[in-house]
Order: C-alpha cells, then structure tokens, then sequence
C-alpha cells in the first residue's frame, strides 16, 4: 500500500482556555486548525500518521505542564478534490498524544491517522480540541 503524501503547517486560528481547578490543577482547552497536504493515491483508502505540535500558551519561564488527564479530538475540517469525486472518501481514524507522560515544555505532540481514497482527493486541514490537566513543574 502506497503512503499517503502529507505536508504539515504550524497551527492556524488557534484559541484557548486556561484555569486552576479547585485541586490546584491546571486546566488547558486548546483548540484551532492545522492546515496539511494530505493526498490520496487511488480507489482504495490509504492511511498514513501526521503528527503536529500544539503550543501550551501560558507556562511560566521555564515551566512545563505535568499531564495527569488529557483528551485530543481531531477531525477533518477542509477537504478537496482537484477532479469529479468517484468514490471519494476522507477521514481520521486515530489521535492520540505523543509522549503524554513526559513533561510539556510549552507543547503538545499530536498524532493522528488520517486516510484518503481518490487518487485527486486532499485533506488540507485538520481541526483539534485537546483538553489537558496537570500541574506547572519547574
């Protein structure tokens, strides 16, 4: 099976939320677009990794956030095709964090599984939620 051509950007639109739980915890919502080149080979569904990183706004100098919870979502969110559509198909099948238990120096690692079928078919963009709690470590 062929792999699937993929270039990625940094984060476009992002926003975000930051508050300090009544455990002392602090809690991250990230959310934005990651615009990507992700193309298909064929009639039949290819499937290919991307990985991205989503900054942590907000850490002190020097800080990084212990993760004790996390939550990604990703999805597609722009889609195209360069001919008439036969059979096309787009999708994310997988998304996880990269390295969770590490500590997050001013990022998140994602990564998800992304797969096309039409061999004009694109994925371009990819929008994620990523909901994480954890303490701020020196």
């Amino acid at each position: 099976m062929p792999d699937l051509e993929t270039t990625v950007s940094p984060v476009q639109s992002e926003r975000w939320t930051r508050f300090e739980t009544a455990n002392s915890e602090l809690a991250y919502v990230l959310t934005g677009v990651v615009p990507v080149t992700v193309k298909g080979t064929g009639g039949e569904w290819t499937y290919g990794d991307v990985e991205f990183d989503v900054p942590i706004p907000d850490l002190g100098p020097g800080k990084a956030l212990k993760l004790t919870r996390w939550a990604p979502f990703v999805t597609p969110c722009w889609l195209s095709n360069d001919n008439t559509a036969v059979n096309a198909g787009w999708a994310v099948t997988s998304f996880d964090l990269l390295n969770p238990s590490a500590l997050q120096y001013g990022k998140v690692e994602v990564t998800c599984n992304v797969g096309v079928r039409d061999k004009d078919g694109f994925v371009n963009g990819l929008g994620f939620n990523i909901s994480l709690l954890g303490t701020e470590v020196d």
